[in-house]
């Protein structure tokens, strides 16, 4: 790819660059005698800074099909440009930029300049990983590391610069945490990990990723409107994880980012319930999906007056989220805690008396439903 810049610099007496549609700079020419401040810091940085992307997709960068004008800016210390988006089957692979300044290129040299597109958009396929020698399966197993944090925005533009093609593309992020037969968690054993690892490195055209750890497995799968359930224990051995995927999104940063929060959030909660599908989506999550934001501690004060408590207060709160878990059914309820009916009637209703509420009040049944998930949520991510 250098050499097609190189060339196409020299033939038009102007700098040329070569930037992803995350803003990486992928490649520049040798000529930069003309090149604006805007440039020289994406040059130095490695990556185009967000006001000057900001700039750019005021212009429609994104959407165009054809070469796009972009005036001076002095503000960003920018000079005129001529933007050409390289595609691919209609896909977004890269931009390639000229400096135009004060005099624009002829038609003549805008031809020039779609030729040597097509031309670096070949190179662009031939070498996808412009990211160092990294490859997409080990870009992608740190971005899902647990505890990823200010690295993220830097790693998820890594793993689209490496994968192009799937821009656009609707995918789902699969997270399984490891599940005994008996609902005990505990991390896979070396051997598990040989197997799941195997299994999902054969050719199952959904996986596009993946990353296997004995203590989770993070799935990156194209969305082909397969159910959500069962459609991953198609995938991960049954049995074998408490899976959550999230929702559908697009491969871009956002879509990539709140997909993995997402997905992790549903396996969370299937681990965390026993009461929920082992294999479980996004939009099967129902009231959970509320505490997804994890502001808890209005939920949480509801049930204060017996959480305060302690030990005593945990029996009167664990026996309500039986009761409604089971649609307040009393019969399946005391036989399930092994309670005499009139036991679990008085736990009932002492509960609800502490609470200031009344279980034959639908609105604040839920209420207290939605509470007590809170409750399980947050000693499940304690713990």
């Amino acid at each position: 790819m250098q050499d097609e810049l190189d060339r196409l610099a020299a033939l038009l007496g102007r700098s040329v660059s070569v930037d992803s549609p995350t803003g990486r700079l992928l490649g520049y020419s040798v000529q930069s005698d003309d090149a604006d401040g805007a440039r020289i810091l994406a040059i130095l940085a490695r990556q185009v800074p967000e006001p000057v992307q900001l700039w750019q997709d005021e212009h429609g960068l994104s959407t165009a099909t054809g070469p796009v004008r972009l005036p001076k800016n002095d503000e960003l210390k920018m000079t005129a440009r001529l933007c050409v988006p390289l595609r691919r089957d209609g896909v977004l692979r890269a931009y390639l930029w000229i400096v135009e300044g004060p005099t624009q290129l002829t038609p003549e040299q805008v031809g020039a300049a779609l030729e040597y597109g097509d031309k670096v958009l070949d190179k662009l396929a031939e070498n996808p990983a412009q990211v160092g020698t990294r490859s997409l399966p080990e870009l992608f197993h740190d971005l899902v590391a647990p505890a990823l944090g200010a690295e993220a925005e830097q790693l998820v533009s890594a793993v689209i610069d490496v994968a192009p093609h799937l821009l656009g593309v609707s995918v789902r992020l699969l997270v399984g945490t490891p599940m005994a037969s008996a609902g005990v968690h505990g991390p896979l054993t070396s051997g598990d990990v040989s197997r799941v690892s195997r299994r999902l490195g054969s050719a199952d055209p959904r996986v596009l990723a993946s990353s296997v750890t004995p203590t989770r497995t993070v799935l990156l799968l194209r969305d082909t409107h397969w159910r959500p359930a069962p459609g991953q224990s198609a995938v991960l051995p049954s049995g074998l994880f408490a899976t959550g995927a999230g929702p559908v999104v697009s491969f871009d940063a956002a879509g990539l980012l709140h997909g993995l929060a997402m997905a992790t959030f549903t396996a969370t909660c299937v681990a965390a319930d026993p009461r929920l599908p082992r294999d479980l989506a996004w939009e099967q999550l129902g009231m959970y999906r509320l505490l997804a934001q994890g502001e808890h501690d209005a939920w949480l004060e509801m049930l204060s007056q017996l959480a305060d408590q302690g030990e005593p207060g945990d029996v009167f709160l664990d026996t309500l989220e039986t009761y409604l878990d089971l649609a307040g059914d009393a019969q399946r309820t005391a036989a399930e805690l092994g309670l005499h009916r009139t036991t679990l009637y008085y736990r009932l209703n002492r509960a609800a008396t502490q609470l200031n509420g009344n279980l034959s009040d639908g609105i604040w049944r839920t209420n207290l439903h939605i509470a007590l998930k809170a409750r399980r949520l947050d000693r499940a991510t304690e713990g």
